[in-house]
């Protein structure tokens, strides 16, 4: 099946909402944060809350297209898109920084801190920019 921005569309899935966790202290300062950054009311974000490429299927671009059809269908909604990283994945950090992404917040979750202890890096929440689409 050849990879295509089409092909990607009918893969992709958007999971709508203001937030993730709701009703969490963190997921209403995230919420803040992130539209503060888009200059907008948190219900206007859609946060991508999963987006994954098998091992064997990266660096062909299929990530890319992904996060494209994604974030059209988010826009196409009348909506900021918003996500979290743990640095600790190379590969999605330099596709979202390629793409305009941009990192607006770092945090230690709970869920994080009980894992790792206070050790290695924070999430990253990160934005793209309403010009910016890569």
């Amino acid at each position: 099946m050849p990879v295509d921005r089409r092909t990607c569309r009918r893969w992709a899935v958007l999971c709508s909402g203001s937030s993730r966790r709701p009703g969490t202290r963190s997921a209403a300062l995230l919420d803040q944060v992130c539209a503060r950054a888009h200059a907008c009311q948190p219900a206007e974000l859609a946060w991508i809350s999963g987006l994954f490429v098998a091992t064997e299927a990266r660096g062909l671009g299929i990530g890319r297209l992904l996060l494209a059809a994604v974030v059209d269908d988010i826009r196409a909604a009348g909506r900021h898109p918003c996500l979290e990283v743990l640095p600790v994945h190379p590969g999605a950090m330099s596709l979202y920084l390629a793409s305009g992404w941009r990192v607006v917040h770092r945090f230690r979750p709970d869920w994080l801190r009980e894992a790792a202890g206070e050790e290695g890096p924070n999430v990253h929440v990160m934005v793209l920019p309403a010009e910016e689409h890569g």
